[in-house]
């Protein structure tokens, strides 16, 4: 009789554990009730503005202005060591699945914006160089060569924090110890833009002056390469359009003040993790109890 007994639990054993098996809900990165967060460093590029400078002495535009990022020396204090992470150019993302597929996040690139120095631009405008009404030099779409020597304008921390709501398609999952997979993202954001600038002209030079100076709109794609259901790298291509309709140059004078229009593109490379919401009952089709 004992033998019986033994046999009927033994099998009723392997039994619960198939059904187990069958039924436990596997973790998949873009199911509904799943967190993600991702950090990575970034480039950027920016199309031809119209730069317009302001003060109260004077108004000047320089048009089919051009300027560049500027990424932190590669190096191992810059990107790998303890050295503070925000000095480079990075990105930064955190996400929640509502619905199977699609996801709310939260956005921050911090690029860089430096007007690029011994490009051709045309100026115009006035600036007032003495006291009298006619103390006054004009411009009038004059050629000029951009020495930052004379005017040097940067973003230290061209800030783009938006809301990005998004979608994931997955190709392919292995299931194989590591459970690797791949899978893109398309997503559509918008949110303001944080500068924090240095700006030097007319013999005054200001630093890390910040102001909330516009907004931006953008598109991005991203191909994620997941491992162990945790971890994943991603890849990252972003264009959007971004007005700066007031960047403070000088933090004493409410009139001085910058203005410029311009698109971007840019990539990151980002390294991320994955947060589960707990399941109910750890199984797919079970009852919640």
């Amino acid at each position: 009789m004992k033998y019986i007994i033994f046999l009927t639990l033994l099998f009723t054993t392997f039994d619960v554990d198939a059904q187990y098996k069958k039924y436990k809900k596997k973790k998949v990165s873009y199911a509904k009730n799943t967190y993600f967060l991702y950090w990575g460093y970034n480039r950027s590029y920016y199309s031809k503005t119209d730069l317009v400078i302001t003060a109260s002495n004077y108004t000047i535009t320089y048009k089919d202005a051009l300027a560049n990022d500027q990424p932190a020396p590669l190096n191992f204090k810059n990107y790998l060591s303890l050295h503070p992470v925000i000095n480079p150019q990075y990105s930064f993302k955190a996400g929640y699945y509502f619905k199977e597929h699609w996801a709310l996040t939260i956005g921050f690139d911090k690029f860089k914006y430096l007007l690029r120095n011994r490009s051709r631009v045309f100026k115009e405008g006035y600036i007032q160089t003495g006291p009298g009404i006619y103390d006054i030099e004009k411009f009038t779409s004059a050629e000029y060569i951009i020495d930052t020597a004379v005017i040097n304008y940067e973003n230290n921390g061209l800030n783009y924090l938006r809301l990005d709501l998004s979608r994931t398609t997955q190709w392919f999952r292995l299931q194989n110890k590591s459970k690797v997979a791949f899978s893109t993202d398309f997503a559509i954001g918008t949110g303001p833009i944080i500068s924090n600038n240095t700006f030097a002209f007319n013999n005054q030079r200001n630093s890390n002056t910040t102001s909330i100076s516009g907004m931006g709109v953008s598109l991005s794609i991203g191909n994620r390469l997941e491992f162990y259901e945790r971890l994943f790298f991603q890849f990252n291509l972003s264009i959007g359009y971004i007005g700066q309709n007031r960047v403070n140059t000088v933090p004493t004078d409410a009139y001085s003040f910058s203005k410029q229009n311009f698109s971007y593109s840019s990539f990151n490379i980002s390294l991320g993790m994955f947060l589960y919401g707990r399941a109910v009952n750890e199984c797919g089709t079970c009852p919640g109890w």
